[in-house]
């Protein structure tokens, strides 16, 4: 590796615009210990092999002098990306912040939640009791246990530069961001998009937790007339929960399943990373 003004401008090429991180020294945990936590180690086995979707990771990204932060959720198996805004870095502002995040994903996706041991988690019980996810905790300075979670840090960097003052970017402006990443070609899942990974495992999780029937559902859009296939159940509560809102319905014919996924892609981004819904408007 090259040394001096050299080194420097290579690494600034990089696509984080760092050298590779260094290990630390030691290990033991000096921030205090958070109360009844349960270990990494204790998550279901399920989670290590990414098959099962419905595990997340999360993580606060500070702004400049430590005075503001959002909240990142990354779903392990999609690699979905969700943003929360919070007001600061206190456990009672990641604890709404993390809720009101979590609380717009459906429950087949809601596992559980892996996160470090930043005493802004120090809240995880009422979490746990808002969302229905428990949440495990890394071992103390080790990040390669939140693999996925580190990477999309060092990606949202592009778009919330270190230093910068966290504040200025309200929900509207953070889903957006989101959307960005959720849209864009991912080597790992073959340049399909995670969008698109995520509502094929939604569509998945809910035919195994749902039976069919037979009722079909066609949806106006702006630009185009969308018709959905009997998905049964999935169908209906993908168009309920996420599309109705927004789309104005008449009764259609049976046509290709594969709309149905792109009726799933477009609910989901308009729910999560467009006009969040209050559960009690569904």
């Amino acid at each position: 590796m090259p040394r001096g003004e050299l080194r420097t401008e290579l690494v600034a090429c990089l696509r984080q615009g760092k050298s590779p991180r260094r290990p630390r020294s030691g290990g033991v945990d000096r921030r205090g210990q958070i109360p009844n936590m349960a270990r990494l180690s204790e998550r279901p086995c399920e989670a290590e092999d990414r098959l099962t979707p419905g595990h997340w990771e999360g993580d606060l990204i500070k702004g400049a002098g430590n005075k503001s932060a959002v909240g990142t959720l990354v779903e392990r198996s999609t690699r979905l990306v969700m943003l929360a805004k919070v007001t600061d870095g206190s456990a009672s502002a990641a604890l709404e912040g993390f809720s009101n995040a979590l609380n717009r994903v459906h429950d087949p996706m809601t596992k559980a939640l892996a996160y470090d041991r930043g005493k802004e988690m120090s809240c995880h019980k009422e979490l746990t009791q808002a969302t229905g996810m428990k949440v495990y905790f890394a071992a103390p300075y080790s990040p390669w246990q939140q693999g996925s979670n580190e990477n999309t840090n060092g990606l949202m960097r592009q778009y919330l530069p270190k230093g910068t003052d966290l504040t200025v970017f309200d929900q509207e402006d953070l889903n957006a961001i989101a959307l960005k990443l959720n849209t864009r070609p991912r080597k790992i899942h073959g340049f399909k998009t995670p969008l698109e990974i995520y509502a094929e495992l939604l569509i998945k999780a809910q035919n195994q937790t749902n039976t069919i029937n037979h009722s079909t559902v066609a949806l106006e859009t702006s630009n185009r007339r969308l018709i959905c296939c009997p998905a049964g159940a999935i169908g209906l509560a993908v168009w309920e929960k996420w599309c109705k809102p927004w789309t104005k319905a008449s009764i259609g014919k049976i046509t290709d399943r594969l709309i149905l996924a792109e009726i799933c892609i477009i609910g989901i981004a308009r729910k999560i990373f467009v006009a969040p819904l209050n559960r009690d408007r569904s």
